[in-house]
């Protein structure tokens, strides 16, 4: 077998932009081991043989892609999805690597124990690499909520290491009343909903990170524009923090 594959095409992400070329990668360590600045034709590598030879033609190649969260709920609940399921759908997308949050699954990942349950439960069933958050709450019942008390001893901990620490940020201070319209209808969800939950939590976790300023701080799912104000402040201060957002 050749110890090189050969990837090239007319779509070719280099340097931050999409251009004819051609890649050969090692097959042994899986790195780019050369890059050719045009597609070159295939009496070029006469060494490779036809399964290392991959012409994509004008269809892109990129770097695989980290999907950073992730719920793939095993052990305990792969009727909602697993290792073996949820990597192959990343795969088939080219997502290379996922990072699993750590809710959802019985027992989530709250501990080094748990963390061991989820390895043996991933080893042999997975497509891509997959790599694991840490969960603040000790214990499931659906993950309940953190106090400013628990995120200050989570920051405290985390102050001079490395490690982003994420939130879903929702601050109930609210007392919603019964829903009068259909429980089912997507406008009942969105009422239970508020931004000024978003915007509550993200005022609690500034407040706090100020406090340890060197301490990376991730959103996760942002979808309260009204909060983004609160984002760029914290950024324009010199704070680590930074947000992501879902669309559906």
């Amino acid at each position: 077998m050749s110890p090189h594959r050969v990837f090239t095409g007319t779509n070719v992400f280099v340097d931050g932009t999409l251009k004819p070329a051609t890649l050969v990668v090692n097959v042994a360590t899986g790195t780019i081991s050369e890059v050719y600045d045009s597609a070159r034709a295939r009496t070029s590598f006469p060494e490779v043989d036809d399964a290392n030879w991959i012409d994509a033609g004008d269809k892109y190649i990129l770097p695989g892609l980290v999907d950073a969260h992730v719920h793939l709920n095993e052990p305990g609940r792969t009727d909602w999805e697993g290792f073996w399921t949820g990597t192959r759908a990343a795969a088939s997308g080219g997502v290379t690597t996922v990072v699993d949050m750590p809710l959802n699954s019985i027992p989530p990942t709250t501990s080094v124990e748990n963390l061991e349950d989820k390895r043996v439960a991933a080893k042999g069933q997975c497509w891509t690499d997959v790599a694991f958050w840490g969960g603040v709450i000790p214990g499931n019942q659906e993950f309940p909520c953190v106090n400013a008390t628990d995120l200050r001893l989570a920051m405290d901990q985390l102050k001079d290491t490395s490690t982003v620490l994420c939130f879903h940020a929702e601050l109930d201070k609210l007392n919603h009343p019964a829903p009068s319209t259909d429980p089912t209808a997507y406008s009942t969800f969105l009422a239970s909903r508020p931004q000024q939950l978003e915007v509550d939590a993200i005022e609690l976790i500034n407040t706090l990170h100020k406090q340890y300023p060197s301490l990376r701080l991730h959103i996760v799912h942002l979808s309260a524009a009204a909060a983004l104000p609160l984002v760029r402040a914290a950024k324009a201060a010199g704070l680590p923090l930074t947000v992501e957002t879902c669309f559906h």
